[in-house]
């Protein structure tokens, strides 16, 4: 089994490598007392606990939108959404009928179209920083000064023609033929402040995908609205007002049948939701 190289994981390492702590407190292979970890720049069991419930919580929304906005770009780029599944099926058929934790990054042309979808609907609106010191900007006369709040519109940036050949269309190939300069994509951040939960929320965003592609054909119904709707934006957040899209299950999906019929048996648990967790092998 893969052991996926995180920030959960870089956290427990820092937590639990530390075998020895001047006039510390050790029981049971960890330290005590919080005071004792600051000193040394460790993490608390408190505070990666609350790492973990912030990837999920703050993670919800977010993940959430842009499946939303996936399912969508797909249901509207019959083509695209052709060559992620034929992507699909060939790891899956590969691992004789069954979806690996190991092949989540096996179907690269999956990643192009989540970055795409986050290109163009990207799930915060704004990057949001203040400047801890004045900044002259490189060209320009400008200056930004100490204190001074800045809000980047995400946006505006990831649909300049300037910084992307046909800015306005879906095309997750242009991520393989001429990927962008990290401060042109910005859809998790930038800098030591970029979202920490970016890893998470794109194997999320894999295994969900997989499971819906990999079972039913999308399409727009007489519902969906092109181009979609959307609300006022809180905190910064991509707010969809409605999305109505038809799902067609697919008569010979690639899953073995006793993949298949565990995967079904988890999502009426789950009142219809796709399960983000990969069922385990009996």
């Amino acid at each position: 089994m893969q052991v996926k190289d995180d920030l959960l994981r870089k956290l427990l390492d820092t937590r639990f490598d530390n075998e020895e702590v001047p006039n510390g407190e050790i029981s049971n292979g960890s330290i005590d007392q919080s005071t004792n970890s600051k000193k040394l720049g460790m993490f608390t069991l408190e505070e990666i606990t609350s790492q973990c419930v912030l990837f999920f919580l703050g993670g919800y929304h977010t993940v959430s939108t842009a499946l939303t906005m996936a399912c969508y770009l797909l249901a509207t780029n019959e083509e695209v959404q052709d060559t992620l599944r034929d992507k699909i099926d060939e790891v899956i058929i590969r691992d004789n009928g069954k979806f690996t934790f190991d092949a989540v990054d096996d179907i690269e042309y999956l990643k192009f179209v989540i970055y795409e979808t986050l290109r163009l609907y990207p799930s915060t609106t704004k990057i949001e920083r203040v400047a801890d010191e004045n900044y002259s900007v490189e060209g320009t006369d400008v200056v930004i000064p100490k204190g001074m709040h800045l809000s980047i519109p995400l946006c505006s940036i990831h649909r300049d023609p300037d910084n992307y050949e046909e800015a306005e269309k879906f095309d997750p190939c242009r991520f393989l033929r001429n990927p962008p300069t990290k401060n042109k994509y910005l859809p998790f951040g930038i800098g030591p402040r970029k979202c920490i939960g970016e890893n998470f929320g794109m194997m999320e965003m894999k295994i969900c995908l997989v499971h819906i592609i990999g079972n039913f054909k999308i399409e727009v119904c007489p519902q969906t609205k092109i181009p979609p709707e959307f609300g006022l934006a809180l905190q910064g957040f991509l707010q969809i007002e409605e999305m109505m899209l038809k799902l067609t299950p697919r008569e010979n999906p690639p899953f073995t049948q006793a993949y298949y019929t565990r995967l079904m048996s988890q999502i009426k648990e789950t009142n219809g939701s796709i399960a983000t967790l990969i069922p385990k092998e009996t």
